[in-house]
């Protein structure tokens, strides 16, 4: 088997190889100001990557700063709930002796009315009512 080549083949054979060339050519090696751009671009990349690393620790410490805020808030609801608990108690409290008082004071009243009616009007008692009302009286 005899290869023949002719001027045609021989030429798409060199173009293609040059072309390939200058192809790997300008794909690793690359023009001054385009490496130029990627070392530029580089750095800005470490930039970013160091910014990045702080936003990170920033991040972090809002974190356990936002989740210590939230333990005090639990805490302090669970006081407020107490004290809202403790207060309803202590209104209960207060409206049963202010009912209590309440009672207290028309019976003062009422005893009042009774010496003053006494004053006016005093029980007249006489030989043997007078005698058993004192011992009533005088029993211990």
């Amino acid at each position: 088997m005899k290869l023949q080549f002719d001027v045609k083949t021989i030429l798409i054979v060199v173009f293609l190889g040059l072309f390939l060339t200058f192809a790997a050519l300008w794909y690793f090696m690359g023009s001054p100001s385009q490496r130029k751009e990627i070392k530029k671009l580089k750095q800005e990349y470490e930039k970013v990557e160091a910014e990045k690393k702080q936003n990170q620790a920033e991040i972090l410490r809002w974190k356990s700063t936002y989740d210590s805020l939230v333990k005090l808030d639990i805490t302090l609801s669970k006081a407020v709930i107490e004290l809202e608990k403790q207060l309803d108690d202590a209104i209960k409290n207060a409206n049963y002796s202010k009912g209590e008082l309440d009672k207290i004071k028309n019976k003062i009243n009422e005893t009042r009315k009774k010496i003053e009616d006494l004053k006016k009007n005093p029980i007249n008692r006489e030989n043997e009512d007078l005698l058993n009302s004192l011992k009533n009286k005088t029993k211990i």
